[in-house]
């Protein structure tokens, strides 16, 4: 309450959560959060998802309001919320009478933890209002919601920067001069009615705000900064009286025209994005044209950040507490221990971040943005051996992530794996592509093996890229041939047999530190907490190297577990290299988007499904190649697959398998949920061997040990994948390629109503399909209702 002046406290009409009561509403406290309308009665669709609440009338909506006292002449408002617990889709509505309410601005759940927003758009710079309030249009996803502030700004509505369009103000009782009073009380009559005041706004005379440079700089003060616009001199060209305001502390002006004021930032006690005002004399706040913010932040570098003490030294432990940002803007020395409650932001430079672990819990840590990638060179290495303390559920060597977000974005590159356009011969040191690449010079490369060994799959460097972009000069000649060529089979059939060439090179590397070989204990990223989108992880463009750690389950590269749905969430364009443990993880979640990722030489399973609970996960367009045996994780893991699907209820298109000791794709339905889910009780209504088939299209397997597409054991999709004499339903696998596999091509051990269309299956040591089951015994179902057509 103490952020809204001359307001009373924030109310709100829903019971706060029991563990932690709050001192006060909106207190700035991450502790302050509320039950949501997600309570017993609540409807979901079949993913656990609420319905809106237009379909549930029989629940209230949560709400947060603000009783300003006095009818206000509000310009904006700021909503930061609780890390990670947050409404789903909400709107700010304002009142003059606490009865009829207006929507100002809805907002879908976002990916920041705060929302700011003006109303200077369209015909009013400022919405009248004494009573505001946020509300809940459709549930969370957890069942509780909160935010630490509530702020809004203005003033009141006799201030002669007070505007609005026409008609103005509506009526209200007893004089509008800022000091509390009671809105007459009856059966819906309309309050008394005193002398409008017209005021009309115009838009071309107002003053306004277009940019602000830099966006942020420390708490301390003393950062320049330069804001563009119009009409800051007011009517009387007096550019030298305006004055700026970030947040509550003013800007201190060094120099000003009409279009441009530069000023020197005050100190500021907190962290975060806080909206800039510029008053101009004579006429009242510019109008913001943007969504002007400043970001004040406290620098690593800075004495000031650290209490006045010089920053971490090697070995320190550094814990970032809730509500602060730090912006890395050096690279410190090795830490031992680094926990992110608040945030952690890397600067725009070349950055080397050491330690331990590293641990968000509840805060984020932030290398670029979707928006904008990062374009320097950033390096996470994570140090320490097997012998280290592990913590628990999240080890050691690793970024975990709980109840936070972990924002990963490199220079975006959108193709990071294609084929070769032409064979490469022996002695080759160009390749021509199929696609044009923006790939730089000295990034590594792979190019696949197109034979039956999986170890003719070669690592290169870039030399030089051709203008076009279609050519690659590599620094060392190639040791084998690369088949890159399409052959005609049959009239108007063709059959594709080309190597991938895959990008390894990224700007921001996660790495395991110089014994990670020796041991085979790379470093982890794991995310995990319980509940829908208690977790947020955007991964893209990234390196991940000597990560893994062998002989232990859970402790891979990537590594979502436990979370439900995370449609928030992806991992895409990354390459994963050289890992002990698996490649990407996915365990207990759904919806989440792994996509266009290159994975080489990995030990186990590469692209995991790991308990058969996990839907509608889309792994689209990824590459793994060489595919190596773990000998001590599940038994499957010393027979292990490129791609790993343990239930069918998952998008699988436009994939390459590329030389795995065993299997390119292996679906291994399993009967019922196994590992940590089926122990925590979950997935009973969930019989994958019965579970229709969503999605496997488009993929490729080729110079695979045994099979290209592996079908074992027991398939046989129904309408109700848990009753044994529901209907069979038809399961269509379509377009796949595999070719020159130590076996077979396919292999389909017991089943029923599959349906294999499209295929070319070309050049495997043994056969091109094998079905063992159709000797008799294993089959549910009718043979008749299974096909293989279309196909080569």
């Amino acid at each position: 309450s103490e952020d809204v002046a001359e307001g009373k406290p924030a109310e709100s009409n829903s019971r706060r959560v029991d563990w932690e009561p709050p001192s006060s509403v909106t207190d700035n406290h991450d502790g302050t959060v509320w039950r949501s309308a997600n309570h017993p009665n609540l409807k979901t669709d079949d993913d656990g998802v609420p319905l809106p609440l237009e379909e549930q009338p029989e629940l209230v909506p949560v709400f947060v309001s603000i009783d300003l006292l006095a009818v206000h002449s509000v310009r904006g408002a700021w909503i930061y919320w609780h890390e990670n617990i947050r409404s789903g889709r909400w709107a700010l509505e304002s009142s003059l009478d606490n009865v009829t309410w207006t929507t100002q601005h809805v907002e879908i759940p976002g990916l920041a933890h705060d929302n700011h927003f003006t109303f200077g758009r369209g015909a009013a710079p400022t919405v009248l209002a004494r009573y505001l309030r946020v509300i809940e249009l459709e549930p969370d996803y957890g069942d509780r919601w909160g935010m630490r502030t509530f702020r809004v700004y203005g003033c009141p509505a006799t201030s002669p920067f007070a505007t609005t369009e026409d008609p103005p103000v509506p009526e209200v009782a007893g004089d509008v001069d800022g000091g509390a009073r009671r809105l007459k009380e009856g059966n819906g009559n309309a309050p008394p009615k005193r002398e409008k005041e017209k005021v009309k706004y115009k838009k071309d005379i107002t003053p306004s705000v277009t940019a602000v440079a830099p966006h942020r700089g420390s708490t301390a003060g003393g950062t320049t900064v330069t804001i563009t616009g119009a009409g800051f001199g007011g009517p009387d060209d007096t550019p030298d009286d305006a004055r700026v305001f970030i947040d509550d502390v003013e800007c201190a002006v060094q120099a000003a025209s009409g279009t441009e004021i530069t000023c020197v930032t005050g100190d500021h006690h907190t962290t975060g994005r806080l909206p800039v005002w510029v008053l101009v004399p004579g006429v009242g706040f510019a109008a913001p044209e943007f969504e002007g913010w400043y970001q004040y932040i406290d620098a690593w570098s800075a004495h000031t950040t650290w209490g006045g003490l010089p920053p971490p030294e090697e070995g320190d432990s550094v814990s970032i507490p809730p509500g602060q940002t730090v912006l890395l803007d050096v690279s410190p020395p090795r830490l031992f221990a680094l926990l992110i409650q608040g945030a952690l932001i890397f600067d725009e430079v070349d950055i080397e971040l050491d330690a331990h672990y590293i641990m968000v819990n509840g805060g984020s840590l932030t290398v670029g943005t979707e928006e904008e990638p990062f374009e320097h060179n950033a390096v996470i290495t994570l140090h320490g051996g097997p012998r280290q303390l592990w913590l628990p559920v999240y080890g050691t060597k690793v970024i975990g992530v709980r109840n936070g977000v972990l924002d990963l974005h490199g220079r975006k590159h959108d193709i990071t794996w294609t084929r070769l356009g032409e064979t490469a011969e022996v002695n080759a040191t160009d390749i021509v592509l199929q696609e044009p690449v923006d790939w730089p010079v000295g990034a590594h490369i792979i190019v696949t093996s197109t034979d039956w060994d999986r170890y003719h799959t070669e690592e290169a460097v870039i030399l030089d890229v051709s203008d076009d972009g279609l050519t690659l000069s590599l620094e060392d000649r190639l040791q084998h041939e690369h088949v890159g060529e399409t052959r005609e089979v049959a009239p108007g059939r063709f059959f594709e047999i080309r190597a991938e060439v895959g990008l390894l090179s990224h700007n921001v590397v996660v790495q395991g530190d110089d014994t990670s070989e020796q041991f085979e204990f790379g470093g982890t990223v794991m995310l995990h907490s319980k509940g829908h989108e208690s977790v947020v992880g955007r991964i893209e463009d990234c390196e991940f190297r000597q990560m893994g750690q062998a002989f232990t389950l859970g402790k891979y590269p990537i590594h979502f577990h436990m979370i439900g749905n995370v449609k928030r969430s992806y991992v895409r364009r990354n390459s994963v290299h050289r890992t002990y443990n698996r490649a990407i993880t996915i365990h207990g979640v759904h919806h989440l988007r792994v996509q266009s990722n290159v994975a080489y030489r990995t030990m186990g399973h590469t692209f995991f499904i790991e308990d058969a609970i996990e839907t509608k996960n889309v792994i689209e367009g990824n590459l793994g190649a060489v595919t190596d045996a773990s000998r001590a994780l599940l038994n499957t893991d010393q027979s292990p697959a490129t791609f790993w699907i343990t239930n069918p209820d998952n998008y699988v298109r436009g994939n390459a398998a590329a030389g795995s000791q065993n299997y390119g794709f292996w679906y291994r339905a399993e009967r019922h949920v196994t590992g940590a889910a089926a122990s925590a009780g979950m997935g009973d209504n969930v019989c994958p061997q019965g579970t229709p088939l969503l999605e496997f299209s488009g993929n490729t397997a080729h110079s695979n040990g045994r099979y290209g597409l592996r079908i074992f054991d027991v398939y046989e999709p129904r309408e109700d994948p848990c009753n044994s004499n529901s209907p069979l339903v038809q399961a269509n696998f379509t377009g796949l390629n595999t070719y020159r596999n130590g076996k077979n091509g396919v292999t389909w051990t017991a089943g029923a109503t599959i349906n294999f269309k499209d295929f070319i299956v070309a050049e495997n040591n043994l056969a091109g399909f094998e079905m063992p089951g159709a000797q008799g015994g294993f089959i549910d179902g009718d043979w008749g209702q299974s096909t293989v057509r279309d196909s080569l």
